[in-house]
Parts: structure tokens; sequence; C-alpha cells
């Protein structure tokens, strides 16, 4: 469908462009349609009853996206969430719709988080956090673990790599490379 639009001084009346997308078939004002952009265009109707209307049929069609999965909704402790979960991943696991990008955008360059359990291993040890990430360890020293309950702080490093401390609240081991494996 093409259609052709005369602007006035350069804008689109907004009568004309409210007739106009009423006026498409439902199939491609759903293409067209951006729920939120929807919702934030009502702002500027004038007229009280237009704008309540407006705002009906943007928060109605916002509703609907959300249980479609075509809008995700989170926030900020939710994304902290999804953050520390998949901090550490190269590639995330995540599959549900919409968090990979998510994933990606993860600004989080270090988390403490209590440990639930440190294992020793021929090539280092691995570390089991409260939140069950798995950690393991390939550079570092290690003389002595510190003694009772440990938290471990992992920091991003410039080149892309992780580095852990263990303390407790006497004693902190630090500049353990480590790489998450679950």
């Amino acid at each position: 469908m093409r259609i052709k639009l005369h602007l006035y001084n350069g804008l689109l009346p907004l009568g004309l462009l409210i007739a106009l997308l009423s006026s498409l078939p439902a199939s491609a004002q759903n293409a067209l349609s951006n729920p939120l952009a929807d919702l934030y265009a009502c702002q500027i109707i004038e007229t009280v009853i237009a704008r309540s209307e407006c705002y009906d049929r943007a928060t109605q069609a916002l509703q609907n996206a959300e249980k479609q999965g075509a809008i995700i909704t989170l926030d900020a402790e939710e994304f902290r969430k999804i953050q520390e979960g998949v901090f550490g991943y190269k590639h995330t696991p995540l599959t549900k719709k919409g968090l990979e990008d998510i994933a990606n955008t993860n600004t989080l360059e270090s988390i403490t988080i209590p440990v639930k359990k440190v294992e020793r291993y021929l090539s280092g040890y691995v570390i089991t956090l409260d939140n069950n990430q798995v950690w393991e360890q390939f550079a570092g020293n290690i003389s002595r673990l510190p003694k009772g309950k440990l938290s471990a702080e992992i920091k991003t490093t410039p080149t892309g790599t992780y580095k852990m401390a263990l303390f407790n609240a006497k004693r902190r081991i630090s500049n353990i490379k480590v790489r998450r494996i679950q």
C-alpha cells in the first residue's frame, strides 16, 4: 500500500493523521503502530474527550502487546536481577523473547555475592555463589582460603576477563582470574 501525503508547513495535521491511521486495515495499523509512541502521542491532543479516548486506545494496545510478548516491561530491580544473572557469560543463555538485547547491554562492572561453597580441583578452585552461579579459577594464586562465611566480588577487567576477590570480615584474597562455567 502506498500513500502520498501533502504536508502543511512540513507537518501532517493531527486530524488527518488520526483519520489516515484509523482508515487503514487492522494488519497495517499493527505494522505501523508502536504502542509506546501511540501512548506518548496522546499528550498533544487538546480536547479532553479526544485525549481520553486516545489514552484508552493506546493503553489497550500496550496491554495487548505485552500479553502477546511484543513488549516486555521490567522495573529497575528486575533489570538488575537479569544483569546479575547473565554477568560473566560471553553468550547469554536467555531464551525469553526480547531479553537478549538486555543482556547485551549489561552495564554491570562488578557484583558482590555471598559464597555457597568452594571446591578444590587439580586445576584450581570452583566457587559456587548463593545465586547458583558457578565460577572456575584459571589463574591467580590462592594459598589459603579465609575461614568462615565468604563473599565474592567479581569485577570485569578492561580486556573482558573477570577477576574475583574472596573475603570475609578479616581477610581478603584478590586477583583470582575466573570464568563463569554455569
